[in-house]
């Protein structure tokens, strides 16, 4: 199993902010999202990864970003919570599995978030988000188009 290290940071947002959200780094400025302005969902999680491997197959890391933008009903003010992710992957993995490593370590920790949702508190029909939405974006051409549906997708490796 993958080793983790992640840190989270929390801060209010104001509902009229616009402008670029924070891309991966590495990512060249070409290949980044296009501009979004304040989510319009309940809640909003946007995910960067990544993946690579030395050697292919190598010795392999991933990374990934998940940034939660919560909307508060009540005083119409967005918080922002961005946990990051590290992992070393065990023995040699190609290129192409380090990404997707990047990848499903990202929506887990999405699942994870939401299941606490439901779980920490009591089911009161006005707690509960009405609308969730997801963005994710990557470098891996290989895959963005086959979430796209572009590109086939085969049986699992791993």
């Amino acid at each position: 199993a993958p080793t983790m290290d992640s840190k989270e940071k929390k801060r209010p947002l104001s509902p009229s902010t616009t402008g670029p959200l924070t891309a991966v780094p590495s990512m060249p400025e070409s290949k980044r999202s296009r501009t979004m302005s304040t989510p319009t969902a309940d809640i909003t999680f946007l995910i960067n990864f990544d993946g690579g491997s030395r050697g292919n197959p190598g010795l392999a890391g991933c990374g990934a970003e998940v940034i939660e933008i919560r909307k508060n009903q009540n005083t119409g003010i967005n918080l922002r919570s961005k946990t990051r992710l590290h992992y070393f992957l065990q023995g040699k993995q190609t290129n192409n599995q380090a990404e997707y490593w990047g990848l499903i370590n990202a929506l887990e920790c999405v699942h994870t978030k939401l299941s606490s949702l439901v779980t920490k508190r009591p089911v009161k029909e006005d707690n509960q988000p009405k609308q969730i939405s997801l963005a994710i974006q990557g470098d891996s051409k290989l895959i963005i188009q086959q979430m796209k549906g572009a590109f086939r997708v085969g049986p699992a490796l791993f």
